[in-house]
């Protein structure tokens, strides 16, 4: 579980950066 959480923050951190959302990152 640990391991999907980890990917899944990666994906999502990956995502809001393609879309510039640096405030959406921070509020992770």
């Amino acid at each position: 579980m640990r391991k999907k959480t980890e990917i899944f923050r990666r994906r999502l951190r990956e995502f809001l950066m393609k879309k510039g959302c640096k405030e959406g990152m921070v509020s992770l």
